[in-house]
């Protein structure tokens, strides 16, 4: 069973982007975003490069987990957001440090009829804006 499992969650951060294996059958994906992965140009423009090439390797389309983990994946919001556009199977999502609107990642936010799980942790106190599309997802538990 964890020969199984291995194939479908995948873990990934600025360190193994570029040379991890992505088998087709991934439906747990988690993403981790550091201070080292924007402490400098050169560092955030690899791991946004790395990160935008990974639409060519991973089938979106099959995730049933979004986990975004760290305080720094807004700097890439952009690039998540191209990445998941296709991404219309999640069930849950969890999100560590928000400090931009969902929509920045999530274009498609009225597709994800399956979501039932939705977290977010935010930075600090500030006001983030959530998709109107909120409302409509009647699974929706959150957690």
């Amino acid at each position: 069973s964890s020969q199984v499992s291995s194939y479908e969650c995948i873990s990934i951060n600025s360190s193994n982007v570029k040379h991890i294996q992505i088998h087709p059958m991934v439906r747990y994906l988690s993403i981790t975003v550091d201070n080292t992965d924007i402490e400098n140009k050169l560092s955030f423009e690899d791991y946004n490069e790395n990160l935008s090439a990974l639409g060519k390797r991973l089938k979106v389309e099959n995730l049933n987990t979004l986990m975004l983990f760290g305080d720094y994946h807004g700097s890439f919001a952009k690039t998540f957001g191209a990445l998941f556009r296709e991404a219309n199977a999640i069930r849950a999502i969890f999100l560590s440090g928000v400090s931009y609107d969902m929509d920045d990642i999530f274009h498609n936010f009225a597709k994800l009829v399956h979501l039932r799980y939705l977290r977010i942790g935010m930075l600090d106190y500030r006001t983030i804006s959530l998709p109107s599309a909120l409302v409509r997802l009647y699974h929706l538990t959150g957690y």
